[in-house]
């Protein structure tokens, strides 16, 4: 017998967390590693890289790993959205 699987319905709670379907509570990252942002943008590191050095968007150093906060992430694509209208 086939069955469908279970599609992943989510819910945010108000309070940045994501609940699925299953009960399950997944908390995104506040922060990204250069990789992670670099993918989350669509561009490839040498051009998220070319960004950070043109001040399109700001980095700092947690732990000694180069991160971007996920509302810098946000900011970028919001202003890339309004030039783009």
């Amino acid at each position: 017998m086939y069955s469908k699987p279970q599609e992943h319905i989510a819910t945010e709670n108000g309070h940045g967390a994501v609940i699925l379907r299953d009960g399950e509570v997944r908390i995104p990252p506040l922060v990204h590693q250069v990789d992670a942002a670099a993918r989350r943008l669509g561009v490839s590191r040498s051009t998220f890289y070319a960004m950070v050095r043109d001040g399109s968007i700001d980095t700092f150093k947690i732990g000694g790993r180069v991160v971007v906060a996920e509302s810098e992430l946000r900011r970028v694509v919001a202003e890339a959205m309004q030039v783009a209208a």
